[in-house]
């Protein structure tokens, strides 16, 4: 092991790969046969085999990408791509894909490179990687690792890249262990400290010297824009006995991602015969598989409401902004510099600072935190001690119930940022968001929030008085890790009728769940509030089925494509369109008249599928309805002519208030559509598509806001309309269960299994994802067998 791991770091360091013949013995065998549409099946007699089967195959689809994401977590972005590039991907070129950093909100290689780097030199990964179980990596975990490194570097040395984005480039090199752990803590820390990064970054810069401070209501907007524009969301609905056809359990899983760059899903299937035996989606660079399947249980994971990081409000001393109060005595800030090098020679040096609760920052999210004269921010993130997210996902590939999944979670407590959803073959349905949380009760809320903590706590966003120490996180009994809740203080919930999630708090979980958690702390469930537009059409749906599921009701539900805020509004939308004075909609650039746009949107049927026409007038006008252009003005926008009430949160708000800015609104969709040269009849798929190759795909599905379950968003670009798809539905299953080993599994991985333009494999699940065809799953060995594209590859090293 030391030999093959000197080795590695001498490769590293003349940046350079080694020919396969001068490759150091592993000792590694993994046996992959390949599917239909490239899907591995990967058998191996140990852990270490298959993480080397995985980490190969992975590689063979995906190499750039993860070249590109190890580039980033070992802060070397500025020094291949200059410090003031684009800190996303290795796709902006061909696909023209904005600039949207999966890894963290830096949006410049520098401040990426500076926060990453900062990350790391806190030791703190390599001392959450010394602890023993459960606190750290289990034994098994570090062989898959191990193992992973290996057939990644494998793939690698054996040349004959065909990927043009990474081909003899300096950046593609091999990888550590050091450098594979660091990419799994960057996805574990990417919903707390990563959404900070920018902030971190860029805070030396700004210290002390902010005359403005961020007024409640630029808060209460920057809260409702990070729920509503965040990359990551999802559905997922299990179904108990009570309702399906069969009386056993279903699931449906449709987490949404970003279509490119690393936070991708990939598909494979890992066996080590009568040890382990799971399929589903994985990202990349993550060992395992994170959603997926086995015999006995299926399950799915949503993004949850509840944020795993707390902001803490500091008061600075006069004339000092790296002095802090704390219970009346004076603290100082401790600092670290960090000399970043760049392309061309050289280096930039920043500083990042850092309170009692974690680094100092200028910005969460969208919400500005200015570091004046008397005030400075810190964020604490609770993921900063977990890498026991691999444990539990680890006892969840092993899972054959969905009491298993319920004791992975509990037993590891590492599961980041997400909830889970499942269903198992006796006909349980659950629900839990057990997860990593600070733990701040109600009772430490009342006390401790600050102002803008106030006004945001309905956001989930949590903004604690800094100076009293009292106001940090609390303990409780069950908890593995202090300041975290234990799992007695979270939601879990095994049904036999059905529970769902699409990203809101689990207040209502089922229709009839309003009661189910109302004793939990707020900051794990908030009552009583307006539900999001996919959280209320899947109340509405799923109830209307009746009694009966299949599969096929599972698979109807994200595929009818169904505008919900179009089944509340669409009528007023029409009555309003039709009211305009003269036939004239108000917009920015003036008068515009409706021509034939009432009568298209009376004709359209509510669905954005690729054929729909109206869809695109529609999407455009709701998007301007509900997204300003600034924060205050987002803050504002309100499309509801009937408020929310409690009494009835699934049906309200409803109906489209015929304001006059709501006629401006639709006027300046009218005008975007002209402006791009769309028709208003046009067909939805013509200006909604993926580019593979030069080719579009039409896509079906839209904006999360308008509540489409299937959610798929495109970039809108002024001069040309929707452009190249960003992220939406990612890795879809849908999962019955039939009494014997083989669950009956359909699927995609809507953007294919490669980002490799070259692959076989960049676009074929796509065109079936954009014609509806649903792939049958292959788990079973007389499945596997049957395969037509059936090929397999023994890799050793």
């Amino acid at each position: 092991m030391i030999r093959r791991l000197l080795c590695a770091l001498a490769l590293v360091a003349v940046g350079v790969v080694a020919p396969a013949s001068t490759a150091q013995a592993t000792g590694y065998t993994a046996t992959i046969r390949y599917t239909e549409y490239g899907v591995p099946h990967i058998t191996a007699t140990g852990y270490g085999d298959a993480g080397f089967g995985q980490g190969y195959a992975m590689a063979k689809d995906n190499l750039c990408t993860l070249a590109n994401g190890y580039v980033t977590v070992r802060g070397e972005r500025s020094l291949f791509f200059g410090p003031d590039g684009d800190a996303f991907g290795v796709n902006s070129e061909p696909l023209r894909v904005p600039a949207t950093n999966v890894y963290s909100t830096a949006s410049r290689n520098i401040d990426s490179d500076v926060f990453f780097r900062g990350l790391f030199a806190t030791g703190k990964l390599e001392e959450v990687l010394a602890k023993p179980y459960p606190l750290g990596p289990r034994a098994e975990v570090l062989e898959i690792i191990r193992g992973y490194v290996a057939g990644y570097n494998k793939l690698l040395a054996g040349g004959g890249i065909t990927d043009p984005r990474c081909a003899g480039k300096p950046w593609l090199r091999p990888i550590t262990e050091n450098d594979a752990w660091k990419f799994v803590y960057a996805r574990l820390m990417y919903g707390g400290l990563g959404q900070s990064a920018v902030g971190i970054a860029q805070a030396d810069a700004a210290r002390g010297t902010s005359t403005e401070e961020t007024t409640e209501e630029e808060a209460v907007a920057a809260a409702r824009k990070m729920v509503s524009e965040r990359q990551l969301g999802s559905n997922a609905v299990a179904a108990g006995s009570a309702l399906s056809a069969n009386g056993r359990g279903l699931l449906l899983g449709n987490p949404h991602f970003p279509w490119h760059d690393g936070l991708r899903f990939w598909q494979s299937h890992l066996t080590i015969p009568g040890t382990l035996d799971v399929s589903g989606g994985s990202l990349l660079g993550l060992p395992g598989v994170q959603i997926g399947y086995t015999s006995g249980v299926a399950w799915s994971h949503t993004v949850s409401a509840a944020y795993p990081f707390v902001v803490y409000d500091l008061k600075t001393v006069p004339g000092s902004p790296t002095s802090y109060l704390v219970d009346g005595q004076i603290e100082q800030m401790t600092s670290r510099s960090l000399a970043v090098p760049v392309l061309g020679g050289g280096t930039v040096t920043r500083r990042l600072w850092y309170s009692r609760y974690g680094p100092v920052t200028t910005q969460v999210g969208p919400l500005p935190l200015p570091w004046g004269a008397m005030l400075a921010f810190s964020v604490a993130d609770a993921n900063i001690d977990n890498l026991r997210a691999v444990n539990a996902w680890f006892d969840m590939d092993h899972a054959r119930s969905t009491a298993d999944i319920d004791r992975a979670l509990r037993t590891n407590q590492g599961i980041p940022w997400v909830n889970t959803v499942a269903a198992d073959s006796a006909g349980n349905a659950y629900f839990a968001d057990i997860q990593v949380v600070p733990n701040v009760s109600d009772a430490k809320a009342a006390d401790c929030l600050t102002v803008l903590g106030q006004a945001v706590a309905g956001y989930y966003l949590t903004i604690l008085d800094g100076t009293r120490s009292s106001c940090m996180p609390g303990n409780d009994p069950d908890a593995l890790v202090p300041g975290t809740f234990g799992p007695a203080n979270q939601p879990s919930k095994t049904v036999r009728t059905y529970v769902q999630n699409s990203n809101d708090s689990p207040w209502l979980v089922n229709h009839h769940a309003a009661d189910w958690f109302t004793t939990l702390p707020r900051a794990m469930v908030k009552t009583n509030i307006a539900q999001d537009l996919r959280t209320r059409y899947g109340l509405t749906a799923i109830p209307a089925l009746g009694g009966s599921l299949t599969r096929a009701s599972m698979e109807g539900l994200v595929f009818s494509n169904r505008s919900h805020a179009a089944t509340l509004t669409l009528a007023d939308t029409v009555a309003m369109c039709r009211s305009m004075p003269l036939g004239f909609a108000p917009s920015n650039a003036g008068p515009i008249a409706v021509g034939d746009s009432c009568d298209v949107l009376a004709n359209w049927d509510g669905r954005n599928d690729v054929n729909s026409r109206g869809a695109l007038l529609f999407q455009r006008f709701w998007e301007r309805a509900t997204l300003g252009a600034t924060l205050v003005e987002q803050a504002t926008k309100n499309p509801w002519k009937n408020p929310f009430t409690a009494t009835d949160p699934i049906g309200t708000p409803n109906g489209m208030a015929a304001a006059t800015g709501h006629r401006i609104d639709f006027g300046n969709a009218l005008r975007d559509l002209a402006s791009a040269g769309i028709a208003f009849n046009a067909r939805f798929g013509d200006h909604h598509y993926a580019t593979r190759n030069g080719t579009k795909i039409p896509i079906h599905g839209g904006g999360s806001t308008g509540g489409i379950y299937n959610v798929n968003i495109a970039q809108w670009d002024p001069a040309k309309g929707y452009t190249e798809m960003l992220h939406g539905s990612s890795y879809v299953q849908a999962v019955s269960f039939d009494g014997d080993s083989c669950p009956d599994v359909r699927g995609f991985l809507t953007y294919s299994q490669s980002e490799n333009p070259n692959s076989p494999h960049y676009a074929d699940q796509t065109v079936e994802f954009s014609a509806k065809r649903w792939i049958t799953q292959r788990f079973c060995e007389a499945d596997i067998l049957a395969s037509p594209a059936l090929r397999t590859v023994t890799v050793t090293g």
